[in-house]
């Protein structure tokens, strides 16, 4: 997108005895400021760079009063052969005839027919339109998948006229990508098209006709990774990067990028090696590094982000220390490295001054279960990596906030999360809650610990059992059962037996109108590493649970 001056025009057609409506934006000037810095991973498809001086089109839902008024705008876009999209997010520039502001939007995907909108394929109505001040569109909505072919995308600004005014489509200059922009007025309040046609039709003394739109999402032909470079390196560039057996002395990579995904350091799980960078530096430079452990083509999962520095004026080398966790991945993988000028990189951005270099590591090993195991569930509300659940009886899932139900308890044991199971109900609706794959197989005497809080509600009490398993596919037993009032958090531990290097605990969380489940602070280490014990209804035989 493009910094300019956009000069619209108007062309009435219609009059309240308020304000007018018009099939053109008014008169008026607006001013795009252009981000040069943008994010690259989630966009599919733009046409937003070339803003047309004509003005924007009326694509407005109106109240019922002036529902005679409603019209839709569209344009195509084509999902390449072999791919995949999946939208939910569409930007679009708007503009207002009074002050707004459109909260609300109506989206839709049509199929081609022949050049222009076929049949209606998805529709999403009364959406967040998230607007600026100038009445510019960022929409989200639910996962919209496309395949390969051509569509339709249409906007429609969702508000009252009465109270709001009028919202209008920007459009983008000449020369027409692929086909005309078509529009349509069903209740021919405007005068023109009442069905679907183009855009030379409507406004015949216009020459813009495609509209402004960007899709986001997820798509593509196959699995590659977002792109990001500088887009000037004169500045500021990356001179070495060092980790394990990569020692790699790079001048001014062509273009902002060097890819040096040739150069492989082969690393072990719990390794700790020291990732360094020297740069080049101009002023107030950042360098940031990240690492796809489980090699799902993003850097977006916990864990794999490292700073080497940020705001310096000096040249380095800067170095962190990395751990290679256990991810359950035995292979080759993305290293990418991030100099940036003025603000911290995403490792899927583009942006003005500075260099990106990629590199490749080789996890030699992997695969096997985690010990000892911590986990405090401080995840930002999220279950943590590698938790799974189980439903039981029905699919009342674990969440994971800031104490019990209605603030019962108020607080977490420690941190700002805990897991919690409420039911809200006295069915009992049962989930288990299970631990990574661990490996207990060279264990002495393996412990689990946790603090429990299960407070009782009028009288109603939750549950909770404790299970265990020795094999992906084997059968839960049952360890410990709590089937009564915790008030407060209390530390239990609760040694573990049938140690394997493919072990599951599992939490099983059980409803019976109580004030909910709460669960904190796990561990599963060798005895002795916790203190402090309280068993309720202890089972010696493990039996099947």
């Amino acid at each position: 997108m493009k910094k300019g001056i956009i000069l619209f025009f108007t062309l009435l057609f219609a009059c309240t005895a308020f304000a007018e409506i018009t099939i053109n934006s008014p008169a008026s000037i607006q001013t795009g400021k252009v981000d040069f810095s943008f994010r690259t991973r989630d966009l599919l498809y733009e046409q937003m760079a070339n803003v047309s001086a004509e003005g924007g089109i009326s694509a407005q839902d109106f109240e019922t009063a002036y529902d005679t008024y409603d019209a839709e705008g569209a344009d195509e876009f084509s999902v390449p052969a072999g791919e995949t999209w999946t939208v939910n997010q569409v930007m679009v520039f708007g503009s207002y005839s009074a002050a707004g502001p459109c909260d609300l939007a109506n989206v839709r995907f049509y199929a081609d027919d022949a050049g222009m909108p076929g049949d209606l394929l998805f529709e999403h109505l009364d959406v967040a339109a998230n607007p600026d001040v100038d009445g510019n569109l960022d929409i989200t909505f639910t996962d919209t998948e496309l395949s390969e072919g051509t569509y339709w995308v249409s906007v429609q600004g969702r508000l009252d006229f009465g109270t709001n005014g009028q919202w209008y489509w920007g459009k983008q200059a000449a020369p027409t990508i692929g086909y005309e922009l078509h529009w349509q007025n069903p209740g021919g309040g405007f005068g023109g098209l009442t069905s679907w046609g183009p855009g030379s039709v409507q406004w015949p003394d216009y020459s813009d006709f495609n509209l402004s739109f960007a899709l986001y999402g997820t798509g593509g032909g196959g699995q590659e990774y977002p792109e990001s470079y500088g887009s000037n390196n004169d500045y500021e560039w990356i001179v070495n990067v060092t980790f394990g057996s990569i020692n790699n002395d790079s001048g001014q990579d062509p273009g902002g990028y060097g890819d040096y995904t040739a150069l492989v350091a082969d690393v072990n799980v719990g390794d700790v090696i020291d990732l360094s960078a020297t740069i080049e530096y101009d002023a107030n430079d950042y360098v940031y590094a990240w690492f796809d452990w489980n090699h799902d083509f993003d850097f977006d999962d916990d864990g794999e982000e490292y700073i080497l520095a940020e705001g310096v004026t000096e040249a380095g080398p800067f170095t962190v220390p990395v751990t290679i966790p256990n991810v359950r991945y035995i292979g080759e993988t993305r290293l990418r490295v991030s100099l940036k000028w003025a603000g911290a990189p995403e490792p899927d951005e583009i942006f003005s001054y500075g260099e990106v270099e990629d590199y490749t590591i080789n996890i030699m090993e992997g695969g096997g279960g985690l010990f000892p195991l911590s986990e405090g569930f401080e995840n930002g509300g999220a279950i943590p990596d590698g938790w799974t659940q189980e439903y039981v009886n029905d699919t009342v899932d674990w969440t994971f906030e800031a104490g019990g139900h209605s603030g019962n308890p108020a607080i977490p044991h420690t941190g700002e999360y805990n897991a919690l199971f409420y039911g809200g109900s006295s069915t009992p609706y049962a989930t288990k809650l299970i631990t990574p794959e661990l490996d207990l197989s060279a264990a002495e005497n393996p412990e689990l610990t946790f603090w429990l809080c299960q407070q009782t509600w009028a009288g109603d009490q939750d549950q909770l059992d404790i299970y265990y398993k020795t094999s992906p596919g084997g059968a839960w037993t049952l360890l410990a059962s709590y089937p009564d009032e915790v008030f407060d958090w209390t530390e239990i531990s609760l040694a573990l037996p049938e140690g394997s290097a493919t072990y599951y605990v599992a939490f099983e969380g059980i409803s019976g109108y109580g004030w909910g489940v709460c669960v904190d602070d796990v561990t599963v280490d060798e005895a002795g590493a916790a203190t402090g014990t309280f068993h309720l209804y202890l089972w010696d035989d493990y039996g099947d649970g």
